[in-house]
């Protein structure tokens, strides 16, 4: 699998549908993994601008991000006003570029801009370029939740050609499984506060479910040291703090008994849980990508942070609650208590 083939995968499985664009030589290797595939519509214009404001049309019409795929510098940069209305307009709009050759770039080639992010920042959520062959499925996948995370706005990758024609398999990418859709399930996130929801309902059967679960604790949750307590008392449940490097406070004491260490000095701890609640914290902070931190195989992910926006920005959650973390606890815990609360039989190995 090439780089362009995980762009049409990641798209089809995060359950895009349209593609629209005006290409050039350096999207052909996109191209021939979009008409090899299949699961993709490419609609052609013949103006970026044109092609661009279909994409919005599409996103307002259609409740679902609008895709875009544009040519280089020349081809982004006659798109660029309608990027611009997009984003004034808060609409949900992917732009990709297949920029050129890396080597082209490095010599002030033909169409050569190597900071081609930098002319789309001021107007998108987040602008960005990859840098390997390996990243561009989760570079895209970022673009489709920052897109979509309100408010909605639009979001720019480019993509090298080498990079698109490169191997993955060789490049050391882990593409074991399907992707899943960018950001949590419709209605899986909420503000806390309010009667119960979807969210709630859904991050309460996760949690009355789980066999191991695990709190990951962020400088996010200062000030919910009681409420952080009561739940992992009402789980059985140990509280990890989130890796040292991401912690501007310590949210949680460290002489408490239900406390257990700093997860990011050991990945592996959270190795064997079936349920992870992170609360403050961002998921999963790497201080290097030898002892990156995971979400374990198989382990469900409930994530409580004051930016709805953070909330499967990189890990996709199963259910997620935006606001005050101790004002989303005791919603939490009001919702567990409506339904009888959690039996702690079974769970004294924990």
């Amino acid at each position: 699998m090439n780089g362009a083939e995980t762009i049409v995968q990641t798209l089809v499985d995060a359950g895009v549908s349209a593609f629209f664009g005006l290409p050039g030589s350096t999207e052909a290797p996109l191209l021939e993994a979009i008409r090899a595939d299949g699961g993709l519509r490419y609609v052609l214009g013949l103006h970026e601008g044109a092609v661009v404001s279909m994409a919005d049309g599409y996103a307002r019409a259609t409740g679902t991000p609008g895709v875009v795929g544009l040519h280089t510098t020349v081809g982004t940069m006659n798109g660029l006003s309608q990027v611009f209305n997009a984003f004034r307009d808060q609409s949900p709009v992917v732009v990709t570029a297949g920029h050129k050759d890396r080597a082209v770039l490095a010599e002030d080639g033909f169409c050569a801009f190597p900071d081609l992010p930098s002319l789309l920042r001021p107007c998108t959520k987040w602008s960005w370029q990859s840098l390997s062959a390996a990243a561009i499925p989760a570079d895209l996948r970022r673009a489709l939740h920052t897109a979509c995370t309100p408010p909605f706005g639009p979001a720019f990758l480019a993509v090298p050609e080498d990079l698109l024609r490169a191997d993955i398999s060789a490049a050391g990418a882990d593409l074991a499984g399907p992707a899943r859709p960018p950001g949590p399930a419709p209605g899986r996130v909420a503000v806390a506060g309010g009667p119960a929801t979807e969210a709630l309902r859904a991050a309460a059967g996760l949690l009355m479910s789980a066999d191991r679960p695990v709190l990951v604790v962020g400088s996010g949750a200062l000030g919910a040291v009681p409420e952080l307590r009561d739940l992992a008392d009402e789980l059985a449940a140990p509280v990890l703090l989130a890796e040292f490097t991401d912690l501007a406070t310590l949210p949680f004491p460290t002489g408490d008994e239900r406390f257990l260490g700093l997860y990011g000095e050991d990945p592996a701890v959270l190795d064997g849980c079936d349920l992870v609640v992170a609360v403050g914290c961002r998921v999963f902070y790497p201080f290097s990508d030898a002892s990156r931190p995971r979400l374990p195989p198989g382990a469900r992910l409930i994530h409580l942070h004051r930016e709805a926006a953070e909330i499967g920005r990189v890990i996709p959650a199963d259910a997620g609650l935006a606001g005050e973390p101790a004002a989303a606890l005791a919603a939490l815990a009001g919702e567990l208590r409506a339904r009888g609360g959690i039996s702690q039989i079974g769970r004294a190995h924990v």
